[in-house]
């Protein structure tokens, strides 16, 4: 990590001091100027194409586009680079930043709503079409998870659609799924199943496609319809709207780890009961007591801070959060459906001290075979989905940015060969990463990692209602982050998150320090709250470090569920209810997991771990099945410190699943 932390302060040198080209864009300027300072371009494409034009090899410091402040468009703003926009050397980089850091540029992937276009609707709520005043025809539509469509958003802050009941932390409750199939006609899940399912889904870089993991997690029919509770909701005035047909539900269904919308096709008032449009079947069966939400109706509209739009006709509805709208603030939409700033194949580019808001997906998106590429000191806010996606990226750097208000996840990193165990050599650093997971509640952490060999350091992630950090890989080192505040809405969660997986070993967690990972805000007053912990070792997870962390005023330090080589060296735990849990499922319940022909030895020979590759490197493995294979051997607990455990526990480890049947 030495190096990787040495090559940071050289790249950071090179972007204060470099000395090459320049250009200029302005929200003043035009494309027929010639880029100077007083003649400055109007959009970042223009830029682009002119530097493609200039002769190899650049001058060293390469070339740098200062933006001036201001608010820049989806016409002006928004940009793809390819190979053809590369710099040439670390000394040589194409550069894209702000003229005034203090006043950083605004690439905006939405338009601003003139003031004097909104209206008064009645009482507090305001109205504006969307399609006369800003010509917008494309308003996305509201899916299961994953988001792409528009949003509001007032002084850079999201605005709530339409819901109720109104606060986030209050829920309505299921009161009869009495008519759901036996639950065993249902395979088991897991929250390591469903991570599989997302992870497998990045690698293939497709959307969430949560019909793939309903088809997965059970093997008939979904049933479409459950009881409300009439002393908590009478939903008979939602009929008499005209947009009633726009009901949407969102809801952990069956477990306190996995959300998605519904969308209701139907209400009968007679039987108390949703129907659920075969569509968008609920991601597990619907269960009783278990937790959901309305929304997206205009007889919704009721408490400040909500929106209504009706992505038909374009009527927006709004009901401000403060006095003096609407001229005294500024209400701006997501329109554009993709990155904003979008890498593929690009090597030695430089983004910085910039801010992205109000897209509709992910604000920079890298791809491809794109190498030494450095994004920091930039703001990213309120995307749809997330804020940083680098996906086959390798020798880059995302640091010290700062980002909130994802509706996912905040950054996203893979790279690395995993056969041959070739590192991705990528550096996450000194990223401020809070409030994500805004939108899609669960497995968009804020740090999502996959490959072979990329570092997570000295990151500040906090406030979220599941993962901080989650993923799947071998070799990557998670070193002095502080975590904080997460899981805080979910259940069997982690604030680090892995598991079901023999061949994904080697990774470090050290140094970092985790506080208040409780779920406090789980799970309804008919649900057992279960356990989250600040590392989640989850399903027979092996060959991971843990060293030298810090574990103050957690439900549960650390969960090693059953798997093997697992090292818990020298950590300090005070205030939590739990330090350490120990079992070994592999025994009993999950036994078939890890026996011949198992998923654990199926993933094993997926990356093909007899090579002499993964030999040399994990020879531990090479005879595993006749090694006591669904026995947790070989695990380590040696020197660390406790003290102050809530409940009164006198116990350092909790090994009471340790049985055997």
């Amino acid at each position: 990590s030495g190096a990787l932390l040495a090559f940071v302060v050289i790249l950071l040198v090179i972007v204060i001091s470099s000395n090459g080209l320049e250009f200029h864009i302005s929200t003043t300027g035009s494309d027929s100027n010639p880029g100077t300072l007083n003649k400055p371009f109007a959009s970042i494409a223009k830029a682009r194409d002119v530097i493609r034009g200039i002769k190899r090899p650049l001058p060293h410091g390469g070339v740098t586009v200062y933006l001036a402040p201001g608010n820049y468009y989806p016409n002006v703003s928004v940009v793809q680079f390819s190979h053809a926009d590369s710099g040439d050397s670390p000394s040589s980089p194409i550069t894209y930043t702000s003229l005034n850091p203090s006043r950083p540029a605004r690439i905006l992937g939405g338009l601003t709503i003139p003031p004097h276009a909104w209206t008064h609707y009645n009482n507090q709520i305001y109205h504006v079409n969307l399609k006369k005043v800003l010509g917008i025809t494309d308003f996305g539509e509201i899916t299961q998870r994953g988001a792409n469509r528009t949003e509001l958003f007032f002084n850079d802050k999201p605005m709530t659609l339409a819901r109720y009941p109104n606060h986030p932390n209050e829920w309505l409750y299921i009161a009869n799924a009495a008519s759901s199939q036996p639950t065993k006609h249902f395979k088991t899940p897991s929250p390591s199943t469903h991570l599989n399912y997302r992870l497998q889904q990045l690698e293939q870089q497709s959307n969430f496609n949560p019909i793939q993991i309903q088809s997965r997690s059970q093997t008939d029919a979904p049933i479409l319809q459950f009881q409300y509770n009439t002393s908590q909701v009478n939903p008979s005035h939602w009929l008499n709207s005209n947009s009633h047909s726009d009901l949407w539900l969102k809801g952990y269904w069956s477990w306190n780890w996995m959300d998605n919308n519904v969308h209701v096709s139907s209400i009968d008032l007679n039987s108390h009961t949703f129907h659920v449009s075969p569509s968008t079947p609920p991601s597990y069966p619907f269960s009783t007591h278990s937790r959901f939400y309305a929304f997206n109706l205009l007889s919704l509209l009721d408490s400040p801070s909500e929106y209504y739009l009706n992505r038909s006709s374009g009527d927006l509805y709004f009901y401000p959060p403060s006095s003096g709208f609407p001229f005294s603030s500024e209400s701006t939409v997501s329109t554009f459906p993709y990155a904003l700033f979008s890498l593929s194949s690009v090597s030695y580019l430089h983004v910085s001290n910039l801010f992205f808001s109000a897209v509709k997906t992910n604000a920079i998106l890298i791809q491809g075979q794109s190498n030494n590429i450095v994004i920091q000191n930039n703001t990213v806010i309120n995307c749809g989905q997330s804020g940083i996606v680098s996906m086959g990226a390798t020798n880059s750097l995302l640091a010290n940015n700062v980002l909130y208000n994802q509706g996912s996840s905040a950054i996203i990193v893979s790279a690395g060969d995993i056969k041959n165990l070739i590192p991705g050599n990528n550096l996450v650093t000194r990223n401020t990463i809070h409030s994500y997971s805004r939108l899609d509640r669960c497995y968009e952490p804020g740090v999502l990692w996959l490959g072979v060999g990329n570092n997570v350091t000295y990151n500040n992630i906090f406030n979220a209602p599941h993962n901080a950090i989650l993923g799947g890989g071998n070799n990557h080192m998670f070193y002095g982050n502080s975590i904080s505040n997460v899981c805080y809405e979910t259940s069997d969660a982690g604030a680090w998150y892995s598991g079901r997986s023999w061949s994904e070993r080697g990774n470090k967690i050290e140094s970092n320090t985790f506080t208040n990972v409780n779920n406090s805000l789980c799970c309804g007053p008919f649900s057992q709250r279960g356990l989250v912990q600040a590392v989640y070792l989850d399903d027979q997870l092996s060959g991971v470090e843990i060293k030298g962390n810090q574990f103050k005023d957690n439900h549960v330090g650390i969960l090693v569920g059953g798997g093997r080589r697992n090292e818990v060296i020298g950590n300090e735990f005070e205030g939590n209810e739990a330090n350490v849990n120990f079992d070994n499922r592999g025994m009993n319940w999950q036994k078939a997991a890890c026996a011949a022909g198992g998923i654990l030895e199926k993933g094993l020979e997926e990356v093909g771990y007899k090579s002499a590759v993964w030999r040399k490197e994990y020879p531990e493995l090479a005879n595993i099945m006749s090694d006591y294979p669904c026995v947790p051997v070989y695990n380590v607990f040696e020197g660390n410190k406790w003290c102050s455990a809530r409940g009164g526990s006198k116990t350092f480890m909790d090994v009471t699943e340790a049985v055997v049947e």
